[in-house]
């Protein structure tokens, strides 16, 4: 048995991301916690001109194959140092038929997008299909999570290329009671400005979620957040906007424990501009009960 992960360096636009493999053959379903064309750490930096200017694209049902090709659409302005801000799902089919994959989409903490329910696309057997999300036609502020079914297993990932650096989210297709994550970071003074810290918890199955975050600090104090998650619904939980994490400490790490009455899927996600900025993306470490997403998915 091994473990293998990915590192990935663009020298130019200065800017890297890193994954952990898939295991296995691929999965048949699982979650993609948080994709967006600008999110709002990029809004806040200023990475690109202000996405409202300019006219909202519409999809026209081409995928592009890799982050390098032409044509894209919506606010592609560069950074001038970095480039532009984008956001790619990949797909990977490593079998020997086509995968016919439905991406279901919901917006921040379960909101309705209109119009864009969900997109079905084939990825040919041994093959990859990236897709753009500036070419979806989404407002360019739009959060969204996406639910990934599949008629055969996948790989599945989204980069995030914004400002100074780029994060990846692997899919998440294990569902687990129990989480937990070993470095949070959190500063009263720049908490929403310069730093934001986002926890994912996404719901798999057709019963409501009752969840506790406990954040367990450096000097062993512990402060705990209470989330209700409906649904099929990923909840989006705002560190930097939790009070007693963000104005309670000056300047704190902590790890994360996240406890749940039916098993979910979580993720998180850092963005800190100190020393020239940056991110970083992962998913937690499961304990408790486990499944695989598609066996408690509702029918």
């Amino acid at each position: 048995p091994i473990v293998s992960s990915l590192s990935h360096y663009e020298i130019i636009s200065q800017r890297g991301d890193a994954t952990l493999g898939t295991p296995g053959e691929g999965v048949l379903a699982g979650f993609l916690p948080v994709v967006e064309f600008k999110n709002r750490y990029a809004l806040a930096q200023d990475t690109n001109d202000s996405p409202t200017a300019d006219p909202q694209p519409q999809w026209n049902g081409n995928f592009l194959p890799d982050p390098g090709d032409a044509g894209l659409t919506g606010d592609m302005t560069p950074d001038p140092l970095n480039g532009p801000d984008r956001t790619i799902i990949s797909v990977f089919n490593p079998g020997s038929q086509a995968a016919t994959v439905v991406l279901s989409f919901a917006g921040r903490d379960g909101a309705q997008l209109p119009g864009f329910d969900q997109r079905t696309i084939t990825v040919a057997a041994q093959s990859r299909r990236g897709i753009d999300v500036a070419d979806l036609g989404f407002p360019a502020d739009a959060e969204f999570s996406v639910l990934y079914e599949s008629s055969t297993p996948i790989v599945i990932s989204a980069t995030v290329f914004q400002g100074p650096d780029a994060i990846t989210f692997e899919g998440g297709d294990i569902a687990s009671t129990t989480w937990m994550f070993g470095e949070g970071f959190m500063n009263r003074e720049r908490a929403g400005v310069s730093i934001m810290e986002n926890i994912y918890i996404s719901n798999p199955t057709d019963f409501i979620a009752n969840v506790t975050l406990d954040f367990l600090m450096a000097d062993g104090q512990t402060r705990s957040v209470r989330r209700t998650v409906y649904p099929l619904v990923t909840e989006d939980v705002e560190v930097h906007r939790v009070s007693r994490i963000a104005v309670d400490f000056a300047a704190t790490w902590y790890g994360v424990r996240i406890i749940s009455d039916v098993p979910i899927v979580a993720f998180m996600e850092h963005w800190d501009d100190f020393q020239g900025g940056g991110g970083f993306a992962t998913q937690g470490s499961p304990g408790g009960e486990r499944y695989d997403v598609w066996q408690i998915l509702p029918n």
